[in-house]
């Protein structure tokens, strides 16, 4: 039952934020505040995710999984489409193709380095941990 609990912090998606931080920003015309509050709020979501741990309760665990799949969810909705934006006025329009391809393979090649650190570091992590006593043990 647990396991079947664990990957819902994802359900609520990016896009209806971003569609409705894209509607404000074109009413406000201001770009900073929405990138700045995606950020904080993924900062946020991802400290939340930080918290949890094989101990922590059930209840707890969803509370905070709603919580931070919100928080996640509206800092990706707000940061990531925005960024091509940013750079899309940045540039000259002969240009915008190009610099569009270019955050795209920069946020891919983002997304490698970060499962390749993953990879890397999880043969550390079990090493660590087996080096600890076992915490279900000692209860």
């Amino acid at each position: 039952m647990r396991d079947q609990l664990s990957p819902h912090p994802g359900a609520p998606r990016a896009e209806p934020h971003r569609d409705v931080a894209g509607r404000l920003i074109s009413r406000s015309g201001k770009l900073k505040p929405f990138i700045v509050t995606g950020a904080v709020l993924l900062t946020a979501g991802f400290a939340g995710l930080g918290t949890i741990d094989h101990t922590t309760s059930l209840v707890f665990m969803g509370a905070a999984m709603l919580c931070v799949g919100l928080g996640v969810g509206l800092g990706v909705g707000m940061t990531l489409q925005n960024f091509v934006l940013v750079v899309q006025n940045a540039v000259p329009l002969k240009d915008i193709g190009a610099a569009s391809s270019t955050v795209s393979f920069f946020r891919s090649l983002g997304g490698t380095i970060g499962v390749l650190g993953a990879v890397l570091l999880k043969p550390v992590t079990l090493r660590t941990s087996l080096d600890q006593p076992d915490v279900a043990r000692s209860a």
